[in-house]
């Protein structure tokens, strides 16, 4: 993996989003900031990703602090072992796809506006280009 820049994550605490965590670790991310609920086994920032308004506030204070955001990792979520009822349907639809939503577009307000950076191993930029004509 080739990973030269600033990433955010999302539920770094367990699951998918501590593999991602680990996995930007280890490939020598430039810096992590790692938003969740629960930061009892890492240190990082509480934020409730379904929360428009601290997202709002977060996502640009981590943008100025890296000077940049280049990766996005959405992990957060709600897994049920048991059947789903109508409730838990609504909770696990506004927090799952919704909290994607809401940091993917406040991340990619951002993301928009910076310059690219190359890969480190075969300096392509990191945006993609488009197809030649």
């Amino acid at each position: 993996m080739d990973v030269p820049g600033f990433a955010l994550i999302t539920g770094p605490v367990s699951g998918i989003g501590r593999t991602c965590t680990l996995g930007f670790t280890n490939e020598g991310t430039a810096s992590l900031a790692l938003l969740d609920l629960s930061l009892d086994a890492l240190s990082g920032m509480a934020v409730n990703v379904t929360n428009k308004d601290e997202v709002t506030l977060t996502v640009p204070e981590v943008a100025r602090k890296f000077e940049r955001l280049n990766y996005v990792v959405n992990a957060a979520g709600i897994a049920t072992k048991h059947p789903v009822e109508t409730n838990d349907w609504q909770r696990i639809l506004n927090f799952n796809p919704g909290s994607s939503f809401i940091v993917l577009g406040g991340a990619a307000k951002i993301m928009l506006q910076q310059n690219s950076i190359l890969s480190s191993v075969n300096h392509r930029d990191d945006l993609c280009s488009a197809a030649p004509s």
